[in-house]
């Protein structure tokens, strides 16, 4: 669990409490999490936000990142997805973690993922798919699903989570909000290669946002 106060907002945003229903399927997500977490060393504690939007992708989770943030859309096909549906989605993504290596190539790139990423998703639960059966696994293998028996051992947590999700309803605020306005602007830092962000000028006019590796600040490149 992460304390909420040694939580550094940064200038220009507001903290908004979440909804009872948001924090119980919160709750159940971290639990969930946590019992993942005893598969593998590797694998970090991390924070987790529901959003309405985009969920987080695959190869963007910045795993040297403390703790990194995971977004999760709750809505599958028009309705609440399940407890089973999101412990295959905690698991895929602890896939990843725990194959992360810091400084080196990510070993999915995009939608690809690698045979290092099956072998991992296995041992964690998964049954793994190539993308394109016909093609072989020249299409990676980011088709995962829960094994025979990986439920049984999850059973206290996914019932957690469907009793959390079975009343739980999106709602229309916003977890945070932007007191500055303008468009977000891509900005980088002193890396090679340099690593990128997404931010409101406002934001970065108040105060400097440096990166944790090189210890400069992220600039918006002149065009």
């Amino acid at each position: 669990m992460i304390d909420i106060a040694s939580i550094v907002i940064p200038r220009g945003y507001t903290l908004v409490r979440v909804s009872a229903q948001d924090d119980a399927v919160l709750r159940a997500m971290e639990a969930t999490w946590a019992k993942i977490r005893e598969q593998d060393s590797k694998i970090p504690a991390a924070v987790f936000d529901l959003t309405p939007g985009r969920e987080t992708a695959c190869g963007s989770v910045g795993w040297d990142q403390r703790p990194p943030v995971l977004d999760f859309n709750l809505i599958r096909d028009g309705r609440t997805m399940t407890g089973a549906e999101m412990l295959e989605r905690l698991l895929h993504h602890a896939g990843h973690a725990v194959i992360f290596e810091p400084g080196q190539v990510s070993a999915t790139r995009g939608r690809y993922h690698t045979a290092a990423y099956r072998d991992a998703a296995i041992k964690l639960g998964l049954d793994v798919e190539p993308d394109r059966p016909e093609r072989g696994a020249g299409d990676g293998f980011s088709k995962t699903s829960l094994a025979h028996g990986t439920l049984t051992g999850y059973r206290s947590e996914v019932g957690k989570l469907d009793r959390a999700l079975s009343n739980w309803a999106p709602t229309g605020t916003p977890k945070t909000e932007r007191t500055d306005k303008g468009n977000a602007k891509l900005a980088v830092c002193s890396c090679d290669p340099a690593r990128k962000i997404r931010v409101w000028p406002g934001v970065l006019s108040k105060g400097a946002i440096r990166c944790e590796i090189c210890g400069q600040p992220f600039t918006i490149p002149s065009t």
